[in-house]
Order: C-alpha cells, then structure tokens, then sequence
C-alpha cells in the first residue's frame, strides 16, 4: 500500500481505532479514528523500543495549493534530517541509489564540509517518487527543478508551502528547519550512534 489521496480516503472509520502502514517498511503509518480522523504516524526504535510520532493530521486542503514536488521534498527532510537548502539544491548528480548514499559537497553544507547521508527504504522511495513525476523536468538536472527555468526550486517556495500545512493542521512555531531536528534528535539518540550531524 502506498499513501495516495484515493487509498487513504478509502480509509474507512470503525468502532475502535486501527492503524495501517505504508508498504516498503518505511515505517510511515496512517491512524484513523470512529470519527475518521486521519493522521499520519510514524513508526521509530527509541533505546531499543517501538516508538510512534505523530506528524500532523491528513487534509487534502493542502495538496490544492501545494505542488506534490514540495510536499516529497519536505517529506525526503524528514527522512534523511538534512538542511532544507540542501534538499533544495540538490542535483541528481549527488544521489547513489545503488549505494543507497547522498555525497554532499562542501560547497553546498553550511559548514563547508562534505559529507554522506545514508538513504534509509523511505527516502529511496521518496526519491523513486519524485524521478516519476508527470512533469518532463523531474529526472533532468535537479531533484526539485523551478518551474521558472532551469535551476532548482527557490527555497521561499518551500517555507511558504510549509507555512499553509501549518494553517491546515493547526500547528504554530514549526519551521521546515524543525524536521531536521526532529530527525537528528531521534538517529542520535537510537542505533544509529556511528552517524554525525554537521552543525546545525
């Protein structure tokens, strides 16, 4: 199962709330309540425990204002905690999909220094999504290509975006910048103690 408009509003309520998750192990949920509240849950190991976040309440009203090239960027943010600027930017040149790895250059990290960031199940997915995109400039040059031109999205694009999900959720004081810490705090404190985060 994949989480597209039409699979989750076929999501339909029962007596007791129930969960179901996304094919692929990537660990992203959808909880429904007796009321058909839909909300997305995300599935972690914390000190060597299962964990569920919650990430926010689903709502088509967002997608109407909101290209899905945005959307999967912020979603690729989450699932690999780097900046958003880097998302942004970013050249397909960079991805190692065999390899499952990012090569950030220096000359993109705000700290001047290169580094790998390892591509879990739901960010290949993430990215195997956004390559088959209908529009003919997604797989070119850029992971997230401008409609403008050929260059990559201006990152105003995506704080705006962000800005309208937090309107629809009703959720106050996020920033796209906040995925990223949220990311860091959960690998840095579970296994994944060999990663390293450049400042943030």
């Amino acid at each position: 199962m994949r989480f597209t408009d039409r699979i989750i509003g076929a999501l339909k309520p029962k007596a007791e709330r129930f969960e179901v998750w996304e094919d692929g192990r990537t660990g992203l949920g959808m909880r429904v309540t007796p009321r058909g509240i839909r909300t997305f849950v995300f599935m972690f190991r914390f000190g060597g425990k299962a964990r569920r976040m919650t990430l926010g309440r689903y709502s088509k009203a967002p997608a109407a204002g909101i290209s899905k090239s945005i959307r999967l960027g912020l979603r690729l943010q989450l699932a690999t905690a780097v900046r958003k600027g880097e998302v942004v930017g970013a050249p397909w040149t960079e991805f190692d999909i065999g390899e499952a790895r990012w090569a950030i250059p220096a000359e993109r990290s705000k700290n001047r220094v290169a580094h790998i960031v390892p591509l879990s199940e739901l960010a290949l997915s993430v990215l195997e999504e956004i390559r088959g995109l209908p529009d003919g400039k997604y797989g070119g040059a850029w992971l997230l290509p401008s409609p403008r031109g050929d260059r990559p999205f201006n990152p105003a694009s995506v704080n705006h975006a962000f800005r309208r999900i937090l309107l629809d959720t009703g959720l106050e004081d996020l920033t796209p910048h906040d995925l990223r810490r949220t990311g860091a705090s959960l690998m840095a404190g579970s296994a994944c103690k060999g990663l390293s985060f450049p400042g943030f």
